[in-house]
């Protein structure tokens, strides 16, 4: 069961009012099949500490909720789920933290990952819940000794980012949880 269907389980929905479907179960669904390819280096110094990675993955038989006809007598769409499909995700991710005291570390990092979906009809488009473009930079102190060596704290702060959000499919289209016009970074 998808969060989505869980949320969608309780009429009265604060959280997802848009929600409108049930998911129907199918008895001939089989698992999908994911071949995933993931690179990476490191690197490290006395102060600094840096990590990229990338990452490609196909799906074959993705798991996907198919609208059928009927709805329920609440008004929600009726959905059963198949295995259809193929999606091609590929990303990279990089981080970095430099320690610039005992106390201090100062850190960045960003994340880009893209998808597609390809239908049985050779048709492709972006696939769902693919996140947008992303990122942050932020200082972390971290104090000792304060009040007696007992006691340690620390606190953080991370300013975060993100680009627009604007390869939706149809599905992120018409999910609750997201705006169907997709999410403006602005």
């Amino acid at each position: 069961m998808q969060i989505s269907d869980a949320a969608s389980a309780h009429r009265k929905s604060l959280i997802f009012p848009r929600l409108k479907r049930f998911n129907i179960p199918n008895t001939t669904l089989h698992p999908e099949l994911v071949l995933s390819v993931d690179f990476g280096l490191e690197w490290s110094a006395l102060r600094f500490r840096a990590e990229a990675f990338g990452f490609h993955s196909r799906f074959e038989d993705k798991l996907t909720a198919v609208p059928t006809e009927e709805f329920t007598p609440e008004g929600r769409q009726v959905v059963c789920g198949k295995n259809l499909n193929s999606v091609k995700f590929w990303g990279a991710e990089a981080v970095a933290r430099f320690h610039v005291t005992e106390h201090w570390n100062l850190s960045v990092s960003f994340t880009y990952t893209c998808a597609e979906e390809k239908f049985r009809d050779d048709e492709t488009a972006s696939a769902d819940r693919v996140t947008a473009t992303n990122g942050g930079v932020g200082a972390f102190y971290q104090a000792s000794g304060l009040g007696g060596s007992w006691w340690k704290g620390w606190a953080e702060g991370v300013l975060r980012f993100a680009s627009d959000q604007d390869r939706l499919n149809e599905k992120d289209r018409r999910d609750a949880r997201l705006n169907p016009y997709g999410t403006p970074s602005g």
